[in-house]
């Protein structure tokens, strides 16, 4: 890209604060958990937490989880008592720079009053905002949402969130980019906190619900990467029978992930590698195809193309 196209995005997104998620030359998914198996994205670190339930819901506004069978909930079986304040966190990979963190949900709660809402810390929580104060607590490159609460939905306390009656399953969606090398993203993981409260007037309401956590990135294709042409990435054989090595440039000996997507998009493998310039992908349960892989390193630096199995 050439420099004064390059100038004119980051004066167009600089502006840009809420809308809808950015695609750019495509959105592949990186890590997902729909709680049918324990998932490293979720985390459990509120030592006082009596709501935040996984399993199967029992309550009949929740009526099933939108994968089956488990979701995960403000208590399964119970309305979520009043003065109450829980949570619990997703920690997301330093090596995503360009970030999409979407959930399906609903609820049902006191309007105005309790309620659901997320913050963010770039610190490993020491220091949270909350999401939907991102792009002007932070300020990073450009930040978008889809599906979320606004300024003008407040909870107890003065709080933003969700709030009210969502009878039908919404898909929120959150997007973080910072366009590399000009704005770095922050060092450490990327920490999501959620928060259910409720105030001291009792309820017979059933609380938030949320289920098919996604972790996506969108490709810039900005050309600033220094792996941004493919003759930077050297694969052989291709196509492959029983492995694959991937040949790259690791000067500054980054860390490296490595996914394989299928022709429709769907991750099948991903690979951790630190401090590597090469990469041996074996073959496994791979069944025969095309296939498109991404390697990506912490500092944001891609390379895509095509590898096929035969």
């Amino acid at each position: 890209m050439k420099p004064l196209k390059f100038l004119f995005l980051i004066v167009l997104f600089s502006q840009s604060t809420y809308g809808q998620i950015h695609p750019f030359k495509g959105i592949y998914d990186q890590d997902s958990c729909n709680f049918s198996s324990a998932s490293p994205l979720i985390r459990f670190t509120d030592s006082l937490n009596t709501l935040w339930q996984i399993g199967e819901p029992r309550k009949s506004f929740f009526g099933t989880a939108h994968s089956l069978p488990y979701a995960i909930m403000t208590d399964s079986i119970n309305s979520y008592p009043n003065a109450t304040h829980s949570y619990f966190d997703m920690v997301l990979p330093k090596w995503y720079p360009n970030v999409i963190v979407s959930f399906k949900h609903k609820f049902q709660t006191d309007s105005l009053k309790d309620g659901g809402y997320i913050e963010v810390s770039y610190d490993s929580g020491r220091n949270w905002n909350n999401v939907i104060d991102e792009k002007k607590v932070h300020n990073p490159m450009m930040f978008f949402v889809e599906n979320m609460y606004q300024q003008k939905d407040s909870l107890s306390g003065g709080l933003y969130g969700f709030s009210g009656t969502q009878e039908n399953w919404i898909y929120s969606r959150i997007q973080w980019v910072w366009l590399v090398p000009l704005f770095i993203h922050p060092p450490n993981p990327l920490y999501l906190r959620f928060h259910f409260i409720s105030d001291s007037m009792p309820s017979e309401k059933s609380g938030w619900i949320m289920d098919d956590f996604m972790v996506s990135i969108a490709d810039m294709g900005t050309g600033i990467s220094a792996l941004k042409k493919g003759h930077d990435v050297r694969v052989f054989p291709n196509p492959m029978v029983t492995e694959a090595t991937f040949v790259f440039p690791n000067l500054k000996k980054e860390a490296f992930l490595l996914h394989l997507y299928t022709s429709k998009g769907q991750l099948v493998n991903t690979q951790h590698h630190y401090h590597a310039d090469k990469i041996i992908l074996e073959r496994g349960e791979l069944v025969a195809g095309l296939y498109s892989y991404l390697i990506q390193s912490e500092s944001g630096l891609q390379a895509r193309g095509s590898l096929s199995i035969q």
